[in-house]
């Protein structure tokens, strides 16, 4: 059940603009800020892409699955496995991002 919770609310997330999304997976991966502040944080953007009309709640509830997987991953001193794919996908498209050409 929580597999099937997470596995939604990351699609629910996924409707955000590319940058809100992977930003917001950086922030929940490296600890330093509180699901509620990046839910104030996106709440400040023009455009959320379909998450426009999300409230704050909304927000939250949608982040929270994920940063209790990444606080987990992250609690174990990284030993817990492999990174998460969520937060591997996210480090993949910050490379892009720097490095568009692939080289």
């Amino acid at each position: 059940m929580r597999q099937d919770k997470t596995e939604w609310t990351i699609s629910r997330l996924r409707t955000l603009p590319q940058h809100l999304f992977y930003r917001s997976i950086f922030l929940l991966g490296a600890g330093y800020s509180s699901v509620s502040a990046i839910a104030r944080m996106l709440l400040q953007e023009p455009d959320r892409g379909a998450l426009q009309a999300a409230t704050f709640h909304t927000l939250r509830t949608y982040l929270t699955p994920v940063h209790r997987i990444l606080h987990q991953w992250r609690t174990s001193g990284f030993a817990s496995g492999s990174t998460p794919a969520i937060y591997q996908e996210a480090q993949n498209w910050l490379q892009q991002q720097t490095n568009p050409s692939g080289v």
